[in-house]
């Protein structure tokens, strides 16, 4: 499922067995109705797959673009995160470009594979820390280098925070100490809202695994 690409926009969803539960917010650049960011998640067996797509520019030539990805990572998912991310480059190769970043989930380990390609900002954060997961140099369509893929298990309550470049991406819990008492809707319009820039797109996209 990708999030709609109109403002005001938040996605819920659930994995197979309610492993993990997320939301997706998406806010386009002042003064734009569409934006060139787009998230897909797609349930694959005992996985899930978390693509974040960040076309470069903004507005409708860039939304159709995003679209485009989107519905490819749909209709072509795959449950390792380095191979999603080449197949995306190859399949546009020639385009303006994006960024992206993809994270696979496994409902059984809560484990969390990750590559990515650009500055998508991928992170699990909990009360107590935050891991960012590394990204390669390149552009989705242009040029990129190979993948690399990171691990990292995420516990109870953590939350696996997703965000293009249009939301800063330093900010810590004490900026928003009651991101873990929300619920994944509200933390992804809260995250946009107090983050977010105004002059470029902008998305978040939350996993969170529930208390058992």
């Amino acid at each position: 499922m990708a999030i709609d690409n109109h403002s005001d926009n938040a996605v819920p969803g659930s994995a197979p067995s309610e492993a993990f539960e997320w939301a997706a917010y998406n806010r386009p650049c002042l003064g734009d109705r569409v934006s060139g960011d787009v998230a897909v998640v797609v349930a694959m067996d005992m996985k899930l797959l978390v693509v974040l797509i960040d076309v470069l520019g903004h507005g409708a030539e860039a939304n159709g673009l995003a679209t485009e990805m989107a519905d490819f990572v749909s209709k072509h998912p795959v449950a390792v995160p380095s191979t999603m991310i080449e197949n995306l480059h190859k399949a546009f190769k020639g385009s303006r470009g994006a960024v992206a970043g993809c994270a696979v989930l496994d409902t059984r380990s809560h484990v969390v594979v990750f590559a990515g390609v650009g500055n998508p900002n991928f992170r699990i954060l909990s009360s107590s820390k935050s891991l960012t997961f590394p990204v390669s140099a390149g552009i989705i369509g242009k040029e990129i280098r190979t993948p690399k893929e990171y691990s990292a298990q995420l516990l109870e309550r953590d939350l696996l925070i997703a965000s293009s470049d249009g939301v800063a991406e330093n900010f810590q819990v004490a900026d928003y100490p009651q991101i873990f008492s929300h619920g994944v809707q509200s933390i992804v319009r809260s995250v946009v809202r107090r983050f977010g820039k105004d002059y470029d797109d902008a998305t978040c996209l939350v996993v969170r695994r529930p208390k058992s």
